[in-house]
Order: C-alpha cells, then structure tokens, then sequence
C-alpha cells in the first residue's frame, strides 16, 4: 500500500554521495514524436532540457492554448514532485519525466480512475523495458521486490482537463538510491539509457487505457490494474484514518478506493493513500 517502505506518494531518489552514474542524453522530441505515430501524442511533444516540473510546464502552455495529448517530457526537473507536494528528485538524464495534458475528460469520473489507468500504463511500460516484474502499489507507486521504482500524479484542471505527470528512475545505482528505492537499471541488472523506447511505450500503454476510459470502460481497466498490483487483493494492512483497524485489502471500488475487509466480512474504502501501511504477518 501507500509508503510501506517510508518512501512517501511522491518522494524520488536522492544521491547519497559518491556520485551519481553518468546520465543519458537529453530526449529528442521529433524521435519520441515517431515512435508514437498513430497516438493522439504524435506531434504534439514538448521536450526541455530542464523545468521546475513536467505538469507545472504543461500547465503553462496549456494556459496559452496547447492541444488535447500535449506531452512534456524533461532531462531535469528543479521541483518535481509527488503527491501531498513530496518533492520528488530529478537529476539529469538518470530518470524519466514526463506529463501528458488531457482535455474533454468527463467530469463525473473520479481523477482516480486516471491515475489508476496512468499507473497500468507505466508498469507495462516498465515490464516492457526491463524485463521483469514490476507491479504497483495502491494507488500511484511503481515498485519492483518491495522497493518503490516511480510514481503517477494527476491533477485536474477546472472540471475537464487533466495532467498527469510521471516519474520513473531508470538509471540509478543501488549508491545513488536509499534503501527503499531502486530503479529500472537495477531491476534489469544493467545500466538502461534508453529513455525515449520507455517514453514511448508508456505514452503508447498510455493511449490504450485512456481510450478505455474515454469509453466508459472502466471495467476493463479495473481488471488490468489488479492483474499487475497483487497487494490490493489478501494482503494484511493497517488503516489509519478516518478510523484505525486492521484488515484485509479486498480489490478496489467503482471509483478506485481500495477496499479493507474487516473481520465480521464488511468492507471498507479507503480513499486516502497514507491512511494505510502493511500490517505485520
């Protein structure tokens, strides 16, 4: 569940000295472009050396009119961040950051459904690059083998469009990282600097669950989400708030809450992220 390692919705890795590994090139917006042709992203990537956030820069230039699948994507970012403001670090060419700008959204479907879709997204994109399993944990966090590897952030604008930002360490040694962070180098067991294919595939996963939601099919995206996150069914938790207990997650609700089961078989939703960590065996 949210923070079971401490890491925060939106803390980042941070450099614990010695130096960070040597980064990848900048993103070239015209190749990411090509690589998703037929995406409604085609064209319309907007890539910066360096921006105090992907979804502070999107936000600016959808201010001065920037399309439905506007996408921002960063070398660096000053002040990314996460979830409750959680600043998340961002050193050049190590990671990948990126924001994409939805317009049209329906605005009687919950901003989770979004950020759940996002998360499916990027965890197939991650599996995708790396080879390995990496799942998701309720309701926005990448992890790999318990350790948090990225996160999603979605913020609404007005009542239809919608950013959503992701971030993605990728290229991080295990002496770059805290304990309870990794990346998608380590994960595969060498060092990735292709930023662009995971930027792509992402973007193209991207489309495919947006889609779903476009066509109210929400269904189809509830069912993904809870192939790839294996916590949200028969793990053991501790909720804290509104009111303390512990229980047993039991999938998620029509809006994306996570669901607790309690002892007498009633459920739960929770709808606050750091309202719940993992209970002890």
């Amino acid at each position: 569940m949210a923070d079971p390692l401490g890491s925060g919705g939106g803390s980042g890795a941070r450099g614990r000295g010695g130096g960070l590994n040597a980064c990848g090139a900048p993103i070239d917006a015209g190749r990411l472009s090509a690589l998703v042709s037929g995406t409604p992203f085609a064209g319309r990537i907007h890539a910066r050396l360096i921006v105090d956030s992907t979804n502070d820069e999107l936000r600016r230039l959808a201010d001065r009119g920037a399309p439905d699948g506007s996408v921002v994507v960063a070398h660096a970012q000053s002040a990314g961040r996460g979830r409750l403001g959680r600043h998340w670090h961002s050193p050049a060419g190590l990671g990948l950051y990126l924001s994409v700008l939805f317009r049209g959204v329906d605005p009687g479907q919950p901003v989770t459904r979004w950020t759940l879709a996002s998360a499916v997204a990027a965890c197939r994109a991650c599996r995708s690059s790396c080879g390995r399993s990496v799942e998701i944990d309720w309701p926005n966090d990448l992890v790999f083998e318990g350790r948090k590897l990225g996160g999603i952030l979605a913020e609404l604008r007005g009542r239809s469009e919608l950013i959503i930002g992701t971030g993605i360490n990728v290229t991080q040694r295990e002496e770059d990282l805290p304990p309870h962070v990794t990346s998608l180098s380590i994960a595969a067991g060498r060092i990735m600097l292709d930023r662009e294919r995971l930027a792509s595939l992402y973007l193209r996963e991207l489309a495919q669950v947006a889609d779903s939601l476009r066509r109210a099919a929400w269904d189809e995206v509830a069912r993904s989400w809870l192939a790839l996150a294996p916590g949200a069914v028969g793990r053991r938790v501790r909720v804290l708030s509104p009111m303390r207990f512990e229980g047993t997650t039991a999938g998620i609700d029509d809006t994306g809450a996570l669901l607790v089961r309690h002892g007498d078989g009633t459920t739960t939703a929770v709808r606050m992220a750091d309202a719940v960590e993992a209970a002890e065996e």
